[in-house]
This record gives structure tokens, sequence and C-alpha cells, in this order.
């Protein structure tokens, strides 16, 4: 009698531990449910912003709207705020109206030299390619682009190659590099030459921001070969010296 007695308050016991952990559980999983849908209050574009507006300018000028999203909704990255930490800082490209401010699009003011905005410990150089090597005249400053040299293809090994009049190769001359301006800004102008859309010989200069080694780089490539620019987004990465030649052109 007294062993069943037992055994009957250790079951109700683990009965009521069972219970207690499902409410717990549950409560738990209703904490995070209401989490993911708590209102977090994040900033906005209000209107097209042009490179090089401060993170101060946005919150004093209008130029951004705090706005509610779900907390699920928003990367972590995301302006919730605008102190001290951040307010001194710059958009490094501009942002279009509604877009959502995050803290990896801005960073310190660039030095400005001879009238071109260059980052701190960078070159600025400016090569020339044709109006489709410019990916159709959609490259902007501030963008981010790969940049492609196409050239004879040296035949042989040793210290003089000989490179082939017939046979060329396409190499990676640059995985990713900033565009800092486009085009020939005419002298006492502020704005660059336009282009004309229907002038597929036309040339167009690329200045872009480079370390030394891709400056002396680039500036031979110049002269070897023909270059080409292509857009990148965030996310593309690009495997730095990819190249094809004319005899893997279809493999």
């Amino acid at each position: 009698m007294r062993r069943r007695l037992l055994l009957a308050l250790v079951a109700f016991g683990l009965a009521c531990l069972s219970v207690a952990l499902m409410a717990a559980y549950a409560q738990r999983a209703d904490e995070r449910a209401v989490a993911g849908r708590e209102p977090v209050r994040v900033y906005v574009a209000a209107k097209r912003v042009a490179a090089g507006t401060a993170a101060r300018a946005l919150r004093d000028d209008g130029l951004a709207d705090l706005v509610v999203m779900p907390a699920s909704t928003v990367p972590a990255d995301a302006l919730t705020s605008i102190g001290p930490a951040i307010e001194a800082l710059v958009l490094t490209a501009p942002v279009e109206r509604g877009q959502l401010l995050m803290r990896g699009m801005f960073d310190r003011m660039a030095v400005v030299t001879g009238g071109l905005s260059v980052p701190d410990g960078m070159l600025a150089v400016s090569v020339p390619v044709k109006l489709e090597g410019a990916v159709a005249d959609y490259v902007r400053a501030g963008a981010d682009v790969t940049v492609f040299l196409t050239a004879g293809d040296p035949e042989g090994t040793g210290p003089s190659p000989v490179v082939s009049a017939t046979r060329m190769a396409t190499r990676v001359l640059l995985s990713r590099v900033r565009v800092l301006a486009v085009g020939v800004r005419p002298v006492g102008s502020e704005a660059p030459e336009p282009l004309d859309p229907n002038n597929s010989d036309a040339t167009v200069l690329l200045t872009l921001a480079v370390e030394q080694d891709d400056a002396q780089r680039v500036v031979l490539a110049t002269k070897t070969g023909t270059l080409y620019a292509a857009l990148l987004s965030p996310d593309t990465w690009v495997a730095p010296g990819g190249r094809v030649d004319t005899d893997r052109l279809f493999r």
C-alpha cells in the first residue's frame, strides 16, 4: 500500500513537472514571436541623396525619415539612430528615395585633391574604355566595378615570351575598385562632358581609386590591351586572376 502511494506521488510530480516545462516553452515561444513583431523605428531616405552627404544632414535637414517596421524584417545593420558615432560620417554612394539606410553605407570623409574626392591612402587613376566597356554608360561615380584586360597572349616561357598576334586572352585585372568619376571635366566646368550614346566608338574615361601596385598595373594595361568594366552588386565576388583565351573560349 505504501509502495503504491509512493509511486502515485512520483507520477503526479512528474506530470506536474511536464506541465510546467510545457508552459515555460510555450511562454518563451510566445515571447520570441512577439519580439519578432515588435515595432522598430529605422531611417529611410526621404528623397534621392547624393554621395558625400553627412549622416548629420540626413537627420537634421529632413533627408531621411524614421519609419516603423517589424523587428523581424529589419537587418541588424539598419540605422535606428544617428548619434555622435556616425553623424560625422558620409554616404559613400548615392541612395534612392525609400531606401533603408544601413551602417555600412557610411564612411569617413575622403580628402578632396584637385577637385576630386580621393579616399585616404589611395590614388586616382583615369583609364580609357569604349562605351560598351563602360556598361553602355551605366557606370556612375560611386559604383564598384571589375576591370578586365584583353590583350595578346604570351607564347612560350622564359624571360622574353613572344606575344601572339592572333591568340587573345581576357583576364581579371582588378577584382573590385571604386569609380570616382566618369568622363572628362572641361576646364572651368563642374560637370563632365556628356556622351553621345549613338557613337559606338566613343571613349569613356573612368577614374578609379586604386592602391599603388594596382595603379602601376592598370597604367601598363592601357598600353598593352583593351580594358572593359563590369558593374558589381554589393554581394558580388570576383575571383582575382581569372582568365579565358581563344583556345578555351567554348570549353
